[in-house]
């Protein structure tokens, strides 16, 4: 697979300066128009609707005519911010990584991909200013299709060990936990869910983590199509279960029935639990742990998915 990383843009007639490590792009002949690369926020001159702040794009603020600011929910595009791709079907993403905070992230196996799920009308920026695997953003409009998931952009980690298929063996570990911080869209904007997702080594199908959700996507109608299994209190947290597909290795999810932005989990015990219920078999590997968002839609809106910061630690 290759991983693409977006080039930084300069802008015509542009001279840069960073205060307190705040990255400011000046229009110099062009006027006052200035881009605020941390806090993404456009600086317009009186009576302009858009300001080109790159070389080869224009940066088009809605309804900001008569205004000095903008936000990041106002900006169509964000062809001025450093390190960025164009999210869509060619879109790959950013890494490898070595992220000291992320277990056997070795400079080699960790990355933040943009994963389009296929038929995807979704459209947007993902952007990784300070080329972190912990710290990046996705800017996204998608139509509804149909309810079905159109692409989860997230940060990966590959495992490695003695288990099944090369893994690390879900046995060997006394601990496997996560902690996340994230900036979601608002609870009633969307289509989307945030999430972890689990892949195994002697089990074909994926494990999910569903930590906050969007209204529409947390109600049981939108599960697309799942079966409920019922609920689970694990470490503490409840959780409602749920599976897609059929056969001996069904999608497994586990929702957590009060969402939560910023916290952590436990991997192994979520784990050990569904071994014990018999839902996955006892000698799975771990080959993967990932966290993003499943986006489904955007209401027609451009939304907002920043990942704050991230670990994944074990013993």
């Amino acid at each position: 697979m290759n991983y693409l990383v977006g080039a930084i843009k300069e802008r015509r007639r542009a001279f840069l300066l960073t205060v307190a490590g705040v990255l400011f792009i000046f229009a110099t002949a062009a006027g006052a128009a200035t881009w605020n690369a941390i806090n993404y926020h456009l600086t317009l001159n009186p009576g302009e609707t858009s300001h080109e702040i790159c070389s080869g794009g224009t940066m088009t603020v809605n309804g900001l005519s008569n205004n000095s600011t903008g936000t990041a929910g106002n900006v169509n595009t964000l062809c001025g911010q450093p390190n960025c791709v164009t999210a869509g079907l060619s879109t790959s993403g950013f890494g490898p990584y070595y992220a000291p905070s992320i277990y056997q992230s070795y400079g080699s196996n960790t990355f933040v991909d943009y994963q389009d799920v296929g038929m995807s009308n979704l459209t947007g920026t993902m952007c990784n200013p300070n080329q972190q695997a912990t710290n990046w953003f996705l800017t996204a409009n998608a139509a509804d299709n149909g309810g079905a998931v159109q692409a989860y952009p997230d940060v990966q980690q590959l495992l490695s060990g003695s288990g099944q298929g090369g893994f690390a063996a879900l046995s060997s570990f006394n601990t496997l936990d996560a902690q996340w911080n994230t900036t979601s869209p608002r609870d009633n904007q969307g289509n989307w869910e945030e999430a972890f997702d689990i892949w195994l080594g002697g089990y074909s199908s994926d494990i999910m983590i569903w930590t906050d959700t969007s209204n529409e996507r947390g109600s049981s109608s939108s599960y697309g199509g799942a079966t409920i299994d019922g609920t689970a209190t694990i470490d503490g947290v409840s959780y409602t279960l749920i599976h897609y597909g059929t056969g001996t290795d069904p999608e497994r999810m586990l929702v957590m029935n009060t969402p939560e932005d910023f916290g952590s989990v436990s991997v192994a015990d979520v784990l050990n639990y569904l071994i014990s219920i018999g839902d996955i078999p006892s000698g799975v590997s771990v080959a993967q742990v990932n966290f993003g968002w499943e986006i489904c839609h955007t209401d027609g809106l451009n939304l907002n998915y920043a990942l704050n910061n991230y670990a994944l630690t074990a013993s």
